[in-house]
């Protein structure tokens, strides 16, 4: 396994326990702070994703990056 390869799927399994924390918590125990990390995170997650040369890891996990960005974004700002 690569570096990049290995980056990218580190920051898509913290991304994926940092969504599945938002999702479990109460509406009025989420700060700002809390906000901001479930939307960098999975932008991070997707820059990493961009550095795997392989296209059958790269582009799975970017449009999963995306869509989890999409999710937590609804989340941040409509929950």
């Amino acid at each position: 396994m690569t570096k990049q390869k290995r980056q990218a799927l580190l920051f898509f399994a913290l991304s994926l326990l940092f969504a599945t924390l938002q999702l479990v918590r109460q509406s009025v125990t989420v700060t700002w702070w809390n906000n901001i990390l479930a939307i960098a995170l999975p932008l991070a997650a997707i820059i990493f994703a961009l550095n795997v040369k392989e296209p059958k890891w790269r582009w799975p996990l970017i449009i999963s990056e995306g869509l989890l960005t999409a999710l937590m974004s609804w989340l941040a700002f409509v929950k």
